[in-house]
């Protein structure tokens, strides 16, 4: 065979290759692609609808998308839950035909009456109007006899379909789970002031760059890990149900027992949420709350309330212990009828200086350090002591000292009492409460005769 021969043959074999594409393959494709869009109910496509209307007997809710928010228009305006209503278009645009329940022999009958499939004055109507394709109308009547399937007529199609009953409670939807249920909307890493205020009790702290500072009742360090959990909580608090429009009872909202104040730095504008009286069933009641700038009032869950406002104990400075711990070259522990000192010898290598004849491991000199570097205040018991009060709790206490080259870096005081354990250091008045485990690491530090050594 030739080689020009050779060539028209592979010059055949690419033309029917591409022949076979075209016709039959890439036919075959648009072909499934048509028969999957004509099963389905509504044709909608992700991130293109503007508007949606839902109605229900004696209610309709409108609402039109505003960039990543979707806003309610009637029957009142508010926000809605972006979520909510992203899964209700996804719902209506995955939403299959599972058959045809009335065909257009039977819907051209003089006696055909649409009340026989509850859509005369339908349960549901969905219309939403898609940037893409158009206003789209969808209605859902009554459950079929056997109740696997529900009716569905489409805008403009004759033609009455079936659709899977599991999917009737995706359309169901209430104002109420359409509205947004956040408790206040606010961005965390915008905050720079919280402010707590129960009763004549307040407590207020500022972010200043990247550290949060308390101003009130004390000038101190903020703690970072629990403000930033309680700013959690609350851009992830959900209201547990919406009070009445027309409740016109005393909800105590004019003179809140609690309030939050969040201070986004928007010239001057505050946001926030106030708590009034408690409403509801005596097991379980809720606290009516409001956000500030919304009218409407909600009902908040009564523990995650309390939490809230306990969550303030937590915006002081829990990292009370921190010293330059890579720094330190000697460790005392004074007890009532001794002591032990330690002073580094090189990397994990400690020897005990009060026992000369005794030796410890260095790597646990070098884990106490880290944990007494690390160690953190559970809550703060007392502001101060009076000189004998803090005389009796020093003298009881253990005391442990961490030096560099003589010089001071940390010193602490440790006491049990009523089997918790407190803690004080060299450069704060105030009394913390720490964990108990912490004495458990004191007792590891624990020193060994020399091998061969004489006992004195």
């Amino acid at each position: 065979m030739s080689f020009k021969t050779t060539g028209i043959l592979a010059l055949l074999l690419v033309l029917l290759a591409g022949y076979i594409y075209i016709y039959e393959i890439k036919g075959y494709e648009e072909q499934a692609k048509a028969q999957e869009e004509a099963r389905k109910v509504a044709t909608v496509t992700k991130g293109t609808v503007g508007r949606l209307r839902l109605d229900k007997p004696g209610v309709s809710i409108s609402a039109v998308r505003d960039s990543f928010e979707w806003r309610i228009q009637t029957p009142i305006e508010t926000l809605g839950d972006y979520e909510m209503f992203e899964e209700l278009l996804v719902s209506a645009g995955t939403l299959e035909k599972a058959g045809v329940a009335a065909d257009s022999s039977q819907v051209s009958l003089p006696d055909f009456s649409l009340a026989d499939y509850g859509l005369a004055s339908p349960a549901i109507r969905i219309s939403f109007e898609d940037a893409e394709g158009g206003p789209q109308e969808v209605a859902i009547g009554d459950r079929s006899p056997t109740g696997v399937y529900f009716y569905v007529k489409i805008a403009g199609d004759d033609l009455i379909y079936l659709a899977e009953s599991r999917y009737y409670f995706q359309f169901d939807l209430t104002l109420d789970e359409l509205r947004d249920k956040r408790y206040v909307r606010f961005d965390p890493d915008r905050v720079v002031g919280i402010e707590l205020l129960h009763g004549e009790q307040r407590i207020d702290v500022k972010r200043e760059d990247l550290r949060w500072l308390m101003v009130h009742p004390f000038d101190d360090l903020g703690d970072d890990v629990g403000i930033g959990t309680f700013l959690t909580d609350l851009r992830d608090a959900r209201i547990s149900s919406f009070a009445s429009l027309d409740d016109d009872d005393p909800n105590g909202l004019e003179d809140p027992w609690f309030q939050i104040v969040i201070d986004e730095g928007k010239d001057g504008e505050k946001n926030g949420v106030v708590f009034g009286n408690k409403t509801g069933p005596r097991a379980y009641r809720r606290y009516q709350a409001k956000a500030h700038g919304n009218p409407y009032i909600f009902e908040a869950d009564s523990s995650f309330v309390h939490h809230l406002l306990e969550s303030g104990n937590s915006f002081r400075t829990r990292d009370v212990f921190a010293f330059n711990r890579h720094a330190a070259d000697q460790v005392e522990f004074v007890y009532s009828d001794s002591t032990l000192s330690f002073a580094r010898q090189g990397f994990e290598s400690w020897s005990v200086e009060s026992h000369p004849n005794h030796q410890i491991p260095g790597k646990r000199i070098e884990d106490f350090l880290d944990e007494l570097n690390g160690l953190r205040a559970t809550s703060y018991v007392s502001e101060g002591m009076d000189e004998q009060g803090r005389s009796v709790f020093e003298s009881q206490g253990i005391r442990i000292r961490v030096l560099e080259k003589g010089a001071l870096l940390r010193e602490v005081v440790v006491g049990a009492l009523d089997k918790h354990l407190f803690a004080a250091t060299n450069d704060r008045e105030q009394i913390v409460q720490i964990d108990p485990y912490f004495l458990g690491k004191i007792r590891d530090v624990r020193i060994h005769p020399k091998l061969g050594a004489e006992q004195g």
